[in-house]
């Protein structure tokens, strides 16, 4: 997954996310997610600043904070009711909105994030990812 930059001069313009998602079993609620941000700070990265775990409710934790991008990567599955993603090939190229509606204040800065998501009978995760971001105040427009 690849998203554009961030205009600075245009705010309020949406990223744009590329890319594609190959599920090769469902994603839906029994499964679990372990996120852990580390913050850049004094030139170094200090080491789980925030961690977030769900041990049972990953697909509605995906969907209920970060709803654009769902919305973006999982067409077609239902936004309301039993969060269930069918395993196949997921192909996206979306404008998505950054906002988090339960996460209503953070801390600016540069964040390196973590994720894992496995199944609940297992402690293997079957989804590794790593991302860099930065998160900057809010324009006024």
């Amino acid at each position: 997954m690849r998203a554009s930059r961030f205009n600075r001069y245009n705010p309020t313009e949406k990223q744009k996310i590329t890319g594609n998602l190959t599920l090769l079993q469902t994603f839906d609620d029994t499964a679990w997610a372990h996120m852990r941000m580390d913050i850049r700070a004094n030139n170094e990265w200090k080491n789980g600043a925030f961690v977030l775990k769900f041990p049972k409710i990953g697909c509605s934790m995906f969907r209920a904070n970060v709803p654009s991008l769902f919305k973006a990567v999982y067409k077609g599955v239902s936004m309301t009711g039993a969060c269930s993603a069918p395993p196949g090939v997921y192909v996206f190229d979306d404008p998505v909105d950054w906002a988090f509606p339960n996460i209503h204040v953070f801390p600016y800065g540069h964040y390196y994030l973590t994720l894992n998501t496995g199944q609940r009978d297992s402690k293997n995760a079957s989804l590794c990812s790593h991302v860099e971001l930065r998160f900057i105040p809010k324009s006024v427009v």
